[in-house]
């Protein structure tokens, strides 16, 4: 139970919270997934609540491509750290200089997967948030679970809920964001770089955004 907490609190709630900053900071985006979210609910789902027992492969599907993408996107871009291992074994590897690097069996490695996520040589413009980014894929892995044998076991749940919180949010809710900097203007939180110090898979946010939710109460409303 303690490691379910740990993990909602530690990393679900954070990227949900990214996910929502981008989302309410651009209007195209905004207006491209709430247009996605309730062309589907409005199809599938007359009844909003209902989709709390939704099968999880559901919001995996085409019907949600643009939304995913972006979650993938922030996931991508707002990775703080990334897993500790220790060697089984005595090993050289070489590293992009081609020097090697000797790793003697029981050292502890550090996987740098939020340097993975930032190079030019994986990614295309790696420092630029593209919300399509994996809307038709990726020709490249990204590690935000890990991999392996030690992979994240509740990586599919943790996905299906922040998936599942966006879609009623804003099946529900209109949202207006309101001023949060000293130009009056609304603009996206900034990282506070702490890059996994505080044992946290995403970077954590140093401001906050101030936002107004207006529900949704007809159909056609929803139909925007």
């Amino acid at each position: 139970m303690f490691s379910i907490l740990w993990a909602i609190h530690a990393n679900v709630m954070e990227l949900t919270t990214w996910v929502m900053c981008h989302i309410v900071t651009d209007k195209d985006i905004y207006s491209r997934v709430c247009q996605e979210i309730r062309n589907f609910v409005n199809q599938q789902f007359p009844r909003i609540d209902s989709i709390t027992r939704i099968d999880p492969k559901v919001l995996e599907d085409d019907a949600f491509r643009f939304l995913n993408s972006v979650i993938q996107e922030v996931m991508r871009t707002k990775t703080a750290v990334g897993p500790m291992r220790v060697a089984t074994m005595d090993a050289v590897i070489m590293d992009e200089d081609d020097k090697e690097i000797f790793i003697r069996k029981g050292e502890m490695i550090f996987i740098n997967f939020p340097g993975m996520h930032h190079s030019p040589s994986l990614q295309e413009e790696p420092e630029v948030f593209k919300a399509d980014r994996f809307i038709n894929g990726s020709p490249y892995k990204s590690y935000m679970f890990g991999g392996g044998k030690h992979i994240c076991a509740g990586r599919n749940y943790a996905k299906f809920v922040v998936r599942q919180f966006i879609i009623m949010t804003l099946a529900l809710n209109d949202i207006q964001l309101q001023t949060n900097t000293v130009d009056g203007s609304g603009s996206l939180p900034e990282s506070d770089g702490t890059m996994g110090l505080k044992l946290m898979l995403f970077s954590r946010r140093k401001n906050d955004l101030l936002i107004t939710l207006d529900p949704v109460s007809t159909s056609a409303s929803l139909a925007k």
